[in-house]
């Protein structure tokens, strides 16, 4: 309470949507972020049709995806 800015910590894809809200929204409430197993370059796994049945959650976890560039 009363502080003006929050320290996020965040795993996994949570950590790819925290960065990219951070980066296309214009906010001052947020120190620091920090990502813990986050797949910023996406995921090998996810780029295999192995998924396919995920369509289309992983969409976002594959290598070419909007959030990973």
């Amino acid at each position: 309470m009363g502080q003006e800015k929050a320290n996020t910590i965040t795993h996994s894809i949570e950590g790819r949507d925290a960065r990219v809200y951070l980066t296309h929204t214009i906010t001052f409430d947020v120190a620091n972020l920090i990502m813990l197993g986050t797949p910023n370059v996406g995921g090998l796994y996810a780029d295999s049709n192995f998924f396919d049945k995920f369509i289309p959650v992983v969409l976002d976890v594959t290598s070419n995806a909007a959030a990973v560039h």
